[in-house]
């Protein structure tokens, strides 16, 4: 199981940037727990159980409530099995307490400290930010909107750190010299339901296309990380009929129901691959809790075979994932930051056109604070008035330079870099809102 996992974690720790590793680790270290033989044993062990799990929502505020709905079913599961004991129903009841009291000591500092910035209980802000990007008249993704959104606090290096704050639909993003507003709020079309009425049915609507069409995108993404999960999903079902009591049957339940439970929430979102890494591992230490089965293969040549394919369906996806991805732009991007620096000093306000991840990286390279993309249809005098409204002072050019007049204005800087894609570089004038015809005559 141990081997299963290495190819995973090679790839999850030099493919992604995101606290995906960490809570999938932390949160197999809390399965690990509450899988034990007789678990809860003591109020320790309910307390580590907790714990763990607190330390899980420190790196990602979805594993609050994962632990909350997990903890509650596995206490109510353990009850439901010693009903007639009052002794284990006791202790039963009390290691649900100490697990939920350790998780509240872990968590509960981070809770205060959300809720007070936002003036509102709340254990994070990227459940409902994620939950507004699939629905209409909610948040943007700041990373595909075209608009400018100055970062949210004086330290951010873009909208990114805190994306609830600056990017809400229709927000007036800049005022031309008239003071007409650039962006007008959208007229809604009216529906001859009740305002109440009308939207619950289009909640329950989009409910229903997200769950239906997500459903598939998860099992495309549980055959990445192991083409025969399907044979370990349907050996753990059947060890659950064939063996429902004893030690071996106790585990399959639990990780048959983890595998099951956590990626529920996301149903209702999206599925993206690095959010369910956490299966990856529970799907290696069910194939590992098979392997103890009566029916596990016994003579050393099948075993030997049966190990070497499972061993090779956990390792296909992230071989393939880490040559793909070997050499990527983002990794050239602290060298065009070295080169700009001289020209760009820290705090100097960037937007640029295209290519909002990239960008930022360069941002943040060059200590920089990044405002977005700017869309290159829009008109002349708009484009000008949205980089003077906020105050942007270098702006990167991906495509055409001549979709923005205003750069005629600009001083362009030299960059040569080796590099497979480099952008290119204006410093705008303080003039920069006195609009141009044309941008093909902009001087180095």
């Amino acid at each position: 199981m141990l081997f299963r996992s290495v190819p995973a974690v090679a790839m999850y720790a030099l493919s992604e940037t995101g606290p995906d590793l960490l809570v999938a680790m932390l949160l197999t270290v809390y399965v690990g727990v509450v899988a034990a033989e007789g678990f809860p044993r003591s109020l320790g062990e309910a307390a580590t159980a907790g714990a763990v799990g607190g330390l899980a929502y420190l790196a990602k505020a979805y594993a609050c409530p994962f632990f909350l709905v997990h903890f509650s079913l596995l206490a109510c599961w353990h009850l439901a099995r010693c009903w007639k004991d009052p002794e284990e129903r006791f202790r039963a009841t009390v290691g649900w307490l100490a697990g939920m009291l350790a998780f509240a000591a872990v968590a509960g500092p981070w809770v205060a400290v959300v809720s007070r910035a936002y003036g509102r209980l709340t254990i994070g802000t990227s459940g409902a930010y994620q939950v507004g990007l699939v629905t209409p008249g909610s948040w943007r993704n700041p990373t595909r909107s075209y608009e400018l959104s100055p970062p949210p606090n004086a330290t951010a290096v873009s909208a990114w750190e805190d994306p609830t704050a600056a990017l809400k639909k229709n927000r007036t993003i800049a005022r031309p010299a008239s003071g007409t507003t650039l962006i007008q709020p959208t007229n809604r079309p009216t529906s001859a339901l009740p305002d109440s009425e009308s939207m619950l049915v289009g909640v329950f609507a989009r409910v229903q296309r997200s769950v239906f069409g997500n459903i598939g995108q998860l099992v495309a993404t549980v055959l990445r990380f192991s083409v025969l999960s399907p044979l370990i999903l349907l050996g753990l079902a059947y060890t659950v009929v064939r063996m429902p009591a004893g030690r071996l049957g106790d585990r399959a339940i639990l990780l048959l129901g983890t595998l099951l439970i956590y990626p529920s929430g996301y149903l209702l979102i999206f599925i993206v691959p690095r959010y369910l890494w956490l299966l990856t591992f529970l799907l290696a230490a069910s194939a590992g809790l098979l392997a103890t089965s009566p029916w596990w293969p016994t003579r050393p040549a099948a075993r030997a075979w049966l190990t070497a394919g499972l061993l090779a369906s956990f390792a296909v996806w992230p071989c393939w994932v880490v040559v793909r991805s070997w050499n990527t732009v983002l990794e050239e991007t602290p060298a065009i930051a070295a080169h700009l620096a001289p020209a760009i000093p820290p705090g100097t306000r960037i937007a640029s056109d295209n290519e909002w991840g990239i960008t930022n990286s360069i941002a943040y390279h060059l200590g920089c604070r990044y405002h977005g993309m700017m869309r290159s249809g829009m008109p002349a005098e708009e484009q000008a008035a949205l980089l003077a409204d906020q105050q942007i002072e270098a702006f990167l050019v991906w495509g055409d330079p001549d979709q923005h007049p205003m750069l005629r204005n600009a001083r362009e800087l030299p960059l040569s870099v080796a590099a497979s894609r480099q952008p290119r570089v204006f410093l705008l004038r303080a003039d920069a809102a006195a609009v141009p015809t044309s941008a093909h005559e902009a001087t180095p």
